[in-house]
């Protein structure tokens, strides 16, 4: 100390406070003047101590080292002039450096800290952000910064380091525009994004292409040490809208979970269930989406569709359903049918059903329409001739990856040049095979009654009945 010239000299200043160290050194002068002046440097080192020792996503042993900060403070001790670099310890980051700097006004007395430029580079993410931070020596202090992200989808799948982010395979670069509100325990986020350029899927129902238009907007909450609530979110796919709300949180069951409903949503978009295709028609959808606390296992959904005009292929089957209207509860891989009618060929038909198993599925349920064409039944399942048919398919039990137990009732049925009157049958299909058994039809002023088997192989198509007759004319 120079008390005559009014000056600090600092060779060499220390302070450690976890989970803080921190070297400065630099000069103070007019010493004795109300508001003196700074040139100080400083090297800070954050470890995982203190308040951060609790931070389950910061997964590095207690005590390592988290971050390196260098600091420059210039100016009158009231208001000083920062500027600041900071890098990350690669293993708090899955080896993708990470990088910034920061430039701003802290007024002390006010306790208030004006951020000119806040820039973070996180391999090929990028983070530019400007604000005000409040009230810094109280237990109240409060921020409220703005700016813009550009973020690569696979980089925060490889921090994350969870099974939950990889399930939904995203791709892509995405920019968006961010306003940040932060306390001492919480950081809130409001976004609006866009999504043009990434792809995601979600396992067994859909998957988004890069390219494809769509936007997100978000306004979320993250409260330490690791839970994430999405409050609000509105996802835009083409021209249809999905809203709902999530939460993150580890060491919970479920871990994660979504809400999310549409009024009108293109069936086109479900792109990703297995056997079947929608082709055209639109949904209302009411679902929830989570996964349970063991990663090993999948992500589960359940909720409520509403069918509007849809169209249904089935892999195996030539012919689609066309006109579908009805309500599906989904719970799991599993579906139950309610108050649904289609049209398949010429015939209407109203249809309560359940499948078991979405992957394989078993569908069983009962159907009533006004005919039942054979004719279109063998059309439907059998081979096209420009295609190849597989192995499997030949044998006529094997190689279709559903199959059908429906008690079927029909006011009239056609079987080659064959017209009968009303119908009821319980109809089997397994693998290329359809088995009617038992069947009674009106026919010849009597009934018939007895078992028909329909197989459709690349051979041909044949038929065999097992049949008896009663009061036939």
């Amino acid at each position: 100390i120079d008390i005559k010239a009014e000056n600090l000299t600092i060779d060499s200043a220390s302070i450690v406070f976890p989970p803080l160290a921190a070297e400065a050194e630099g000069t103070v002068a007019q010493l004795f003047k109300p508001a003196p002046l700074l040139d100080i440097h400083a090297t800070l080192e954050l470890k995982k101590e203190g308040p951060l020792a609790d931070i389950n996503f910061i997964n590095v042993p207690a005590g390592t080292r988290v971050a390196d900060i260098s600091l420059e403070a210039s100016g009158t001790i009231k208001e000083v002039k920062l500027s600041s670099t900071f890098s990350s310890n690669p293993l708090v980051t899955a080896e993708i450096p990470t990088k910034g700097d920061l430039r701003g006004t802290l007024k002390t007395e006010e306790g208030l800290f004006t951020v000119d430029a806040l820039n973070a580079h996180f391999g090929e993410n990028t983070l530019a952000l400007s604000g005000i931070m409040n009230n810094l020596w109280k237990q109240e202090r409060t921020g409220d910064l703005k700016g813009t992200a550009n973020i690569s989808l696979e980089e925060v799948v490889a921090l994350a380091k969870t099974d939950t982010l990889s399930n939904f395979d995203l791709t892509g670069m995405v920019t968006a525009n961010i306003a940040l509100t932060a306390s001492t325990e919480q950081l809130g986020l409001n976004t609006n994004i866009d999504l043009n350029t990434i792809g995601f899927s979600v396992p067994h129902l859909m998957n988004k292409q890069q390219g494809t238009p769509a936007s997100l907007a978000v306004k979320a909450q993250y409260t330490l040490p690791d839970e994430l609530i999405i409050n609000s979110f509105e996802l835009v796919l083409e021209k249809d809208n999905i809203t709902g709300n999530a939460q993150v949180q580890a060491g919970t069951d479920p871990g994660f979970q979504v809400s999310l409903a549409t009024s009108s949503f293109s069936l086109a978009h479900l792109n990703q269930i297995p056997v079947v295709g929608f082709p055209e028609g639109s949904a209302g959808i009411s679902a929830k989406i989570w996964q349970a606390k063991s990663s090993s296992e999948d992500i589960q959904y359940s909720g409520d569709i509403t069918l509007d005009n849809a169209t249904l292929t089935v892999k195996p089957m030539n012919e689609p359903f066309k006109k579908i209207n009805g309500q599906i509860k989904v719970a799991g891989q599993k579906a139950d049918i309610s108050k649904a009618s289609f049209l398949f060929g010429e015939s209407t038909y109203r249809l309560e059903a359940e499948i078991k198993d979405l992957t394989t599925p078993n569908i069983r349920g009962k159907v009533h329409g006004d005919g039942l064409d054979v004719n279109r039944i063998i059309a439907a399942f059998k081979k096209p001739k420009d295609k190849p048919e597989n192995k499997t398919s030949s044998s006529g039990t094997k190689g279709l990856p559903f199959s059908l137990e429906l008690d079927v009732e029909a006011d009239e049925m056609l079987l080659d040049k064959f017209r009968a009157g009303a119908v009821s049958t319980t109809w089997h299909t397994t693998g290329r095979v359809q088995r009617f058994h038992p069947v009674q039809i009106a026919a010849f002023g009597g009934t018939l009654g007895g078992t028909f088997e329909l197989a459709v192989m690349k051979e041909g198509t044949t038929w065999k009945a097992d049949c008896n007759g009663q009061k036939m004319k």
